[in-house]
């Protein structure tokens, strides 16, 4: 008999921390909520940009109250940095997600046309995100918009790799965030974090 509870031991403990992780990530992180209401959002309904949770739980961990954040593409990110940022702005190519967001955001601009777009950016920032429209253009656009100091957000680098290509170009530091993420479950999700020194 106690042969047979040893044998069992390490699968007992496996299926345990198994069971323990998934329910940190699908209650404590707020998975099943995100998914359920296909919104990214934490466990208390607070909005979250949609990046990979290491990602975003790096951004919870840091000081952001004196960043200035340029951001081309709109959504629950754009309510996350405006609560917590010095400032925020955005530009957003659809009018549904710009008419959703500039309620609670008044400093998101919805323009159309690509090019505009694309050089909508003026002056410089702390922080830049690249999570919208045309990212590889927007991704050199930014590169002479950035702070020295601040870091650029890539999102979706494993699934999009013209931004991934134009910034390792560069002599930024890339930092990978791996991981699940709001809505998207366990799909493998790649954040990266391009800083300036």
């Amino acid at each position: 008999m106690k042969e047979r509870l040893t044998h069992y031991l390490p699968i007992i403990y496996a299926l345990y921390t198994s069971l323990k992780a998934s329910y940190h990530l699908v209650v404590s992180k707020g998975l099943f909520k995100s998914a359920l209401l296909w919104s990214s959002i934490d466990n208390s309904g607070n909005p979250l940009p949609w990046f990979s949770y290491p990602a975003i739980d790096y951004l919870k961990s840091i000081n952001l109250k004196d960043k200035n954040i340029f951001e081309y593409g709109s959504g629950n990110s754009t309510i996350f940095f405006h609560r917590k940022a010095k400032s925020i702005q955005s530009v957003e190519d659809d009018l549904l997600w710009y008419q959703k967001i500039v309620k609670k955001c008044p400093s998101v601009q919805l323009i159309n046309d690509k090019d505009k777009y694309i050089h909508a950016i003026k002056g410089f920032f702390d922080i830049i995100i690249i999570d919208g429209s045309y990212r590889a253009e927007c991704a050199r656009e930014a590169l002479t918009h950035l702070n020295r100091g601040g870091f650029i957000i890539a999102d979706d680098t494993n699934i999009i790799p013209k931004v991934k290509r134009v910034l390792d170009k560069t002599r930024l530091l890339p930092i990978h965030f791996m991981g699940p993420s709001p809505i998207g479950g366990l799909l493998v999700k790649v954040t990266t974090f391009y800083y300036k020194s």
